[in-house]
């Protein structure tokens, strides 16, 4: 078995390349393209009639609880609902540790094991495109299901960044919040700049439920 991204053969069933650091699992890119530190491109599915445990969408924010507290949580868009999946510091710390252990295992060095690991958490939203509603809600007791018929608004404020020339930088955080039937609001920011087939997807799945600004 050879590398597809050097060309070098493998050994065994070695998790990465020791010679570029490109992992061998086919669902993870070439670890060396995230060396810009840029930000993951969002995925757009199409939204079509289709089963209720599609998902169209991802989306990272961090839920607010205070001003001191707040928690990395993944928006999980299907059909007919969305998901909460939170990132607590536990799980990064564990998905953290195994990733470096199978970076050591394969023997790669410190600056290709680093982008490795940057690959990993750019792609670990992505996981969530190939799972059920329960199986997400099963990884975490934090995690919570919302119909779209049980929400009245679903506000989303894009991210906003402009540098002047002369060097001085303007932004407007990202504001997303959740109010629901009950009376709940679930605040949450966000670094997701105006996207148009992000706007049309959001959309197409809550309806007037949407207010969108830019």
């Amino acid at each position: 078995m050879f590398c597809k991204n050097c060309g070098k053969e493998l050994v065994g069933s070695a998790k990465f390349c020791s010679s570029c650091g490109q992992s061998t699992q086919s669902g993870l890119p070439p670890a060396t393209q995230y060396q810009e530190y840029s930000l993951p491109q969002q995925q757009h599915q199409p939204v079509e009639p289709g089963a209720p445990e599609q998902v169209y969408l991802v989306l990272e924010a961090h839920r607010s609880y205070s001003m001191f507290k707040r928690t990395t949580c993944y928006i999980v868009f299907m059909q007919d609902k969305l998901v909460l999946a939170y990132l607590t510091k536990e799980r990064r710390k564990a998905e953290s540790k195994k990733m470096s252990q199978e970076i050591k295992a394969s023997g790669t060095g410190f600056f290709k094991g680093s982008a490795a690991m940057m690959s990993y958490w750019n792609n670990y939203q992505n996981k969530y495109y190939n799972m059920s509603s329960d199986q997400i809600l099963a990884e975490e007791t934090e995690n919570m299901l919302v119909y779209y018929n049980s929400i009245t608004q679903f506000y989303f404020r894009v991210y906003f960044n402009k540098i002047d020339s002369d060097g001085s930088d303007h932004s407007t955080g990202g504001k997303l919040r959740i109010s629901t039937q009950s009376g709940e609001t679930l605040k949450f920011t966000h670094s997701i700049a105006d996207d148009r087939s992000l706007r049309s997807t959001l959309t197409q799945l809550l309806g007037n439920r949407l207010k969108y600004k830019r």
